[in-house]
């Protein structure tokens, strides 16, 4: 829980910082995302994210989050960064990036901490201030089960590599 804590208090410093640089394309935002994580089952999660605009095309976000998978109650709390690169289509951004992360698991197995990444699309729509957006995403993640060897035979490593569906809202700055 404690590490759940210093996670949403560095997304928060984090926005507060990008939004204080002075650019007025900075945003903040909120999303829930569906996982099938591989050996871990299914995982649900909720998230923040912040992103600056670093070009007219180009972005940078921070994003942080708690999930929650099938197998073992295991909890997952990622922070990671993503740059995207879009272009506006008709009504709507369509942009597509990579990220890296960090990824902790607090409770359920007994996995090892481990970084990841994974490639996204997605696409945003904004009305005014306030924007929606859904994302897809391939995780490429594996963790060592440590102690949890027995919850996964033949494996001393847990394959968490997934398919996400993030859906959000952001408000932009």
């Amino acid at each position: 829980m404690r590490k759940w804590v210093l996670v949403l208090q560095c997304a928060v410093i984090a926005a507060v910082v990008l939004v204080s640089v002075g650019t007025a394309k900075a945003e903040l935002g909120v999303y829930a995302e569906h996982m099938d994580g591989g050996d871990m089952g299914k995982g649900y999660g909720l998230g923040l994210r912040t992103d600056l605009s670093l070009m007219e095309f180009l972005n940078l976000g921070l994003r942080a989050g708690y999930y929650e998978f099938d197998t073992g109650d295991t909890i997952m709390v990622p922070v990671e960064a993503v740059l995207t690169a879009g272009v506006p289509f008709m009504l709507v951004r369509v942009y597509g990036g990579l990220g890296v992360g960090y990824y902790m698991f607090p409770s359920g197995l007994d996995l090892s901490d481990e970084f990841g990444f994974f490639p996204l699309v997605g696409a945003s729509f904004d009305i005014g201030p306030l924007g929606c957006f859904l994302e897809a995403r391939w995780l490429f993640l594996e963790a060592d089960l440590g102690s949890a060897a027995d919850a996964l035979p033949n494996s001393t490593t847990a394959d968490i590599d997934s398919v996400g569906i993030s859906l959000g809202m952001t408000l932009k700055f």
